[in-house]
């Protein structure tokens, strides 16, 4: 039994928890067959709520840091594990959470949200690409680029006409009449003097001029 504190953490963290000591005791010291059961019970439960909720809604998303997407009609929200309401059906998309931030859709509009509902930014933007690897979201505003962290804090301001992929280190935009690149903190690194350009792949980028 003092091993399962241990096991419910693994819920609540996108990283897995060990417990682990140096003096460990008896109890402790489980089995394998007895892991298997524990991940046998977890998976029979799992599957049974799934079941459920599938009945009860028309879409239902993989379970990402304890939450699952669902949809019932046009409107979007999230259940925890067991299939109790976390966040209320009130969005007209949403997706997966990913560290603690998630895209939703109101009023036609994207924003992004934390895991308690908090808008980290409001539902007023053209469009929110939250890139969990990097910590950024990139954002549109009356046509414009730019980028914001995970607490919603500018980091790029809305001046670009167009933005690439923030995968890579170096992001390409388009300002005024060309493309040039530019890093997630707004620093220019390559000059917009490109007709067209590619985001980077492999180290390497495809540009052209004239």
């Amino acid at each position: 039994e003092s091993f399962w504190p241990y096991l419910e953490a693994n819920h609540r963290t996108t990283n897995t928890v060990f417990h682990a000591s140096l003096n460990p005791s008896p109890e402790d010291k489980l089995t394998d067959e007895q892991l298997r059961k524990i991940a046998r019970a977890r998976r029979e439960e799992y599957l049974l709520n799934r079941t459920q909720l599938q009945s009860f809604y028309c879409w239902v998303g993989p379970v990402c840091e304890s939450l699952i997407c669902v949809r019932k009609g046009d409107l979007w929200g999230y259940v925890d594990c067991s299939g109790n309401e976390a966040l209320p059906l009130r969005y007209e998309w949403a997706s997966d959470f990913m560290e603690g931030r998630a895209e939703v859709m109101r009023n036609g509009c994207y924003g992004l949200i934390d895991k308690t509902g908090k808008e980290i930014l409001p539902a007023i933007y053209e469009l929110v690409e939250w890139n969990s690897e990097r910590g950024i979201a990139k954002v549109a505003c009356d046509g414009l680029f730019g980028l914001c962290d995970r607490d919603g804090k500018e980091l790029v301001p809305f001046i670009y006409r167009w933005m690439g992929g923030t995968e890579n280190d170096l992001i390409l935009v388009f300002s005024e009449k060309h493309y040039g690149y530019i890093r997630q903190d707004g620093t220019a690194v390559i000059p917009f003097r490109y007709d067209d350009a590619y985001d980077f792949k492999d180290g390497t980028a495809l540009v052209v001029r004239g």
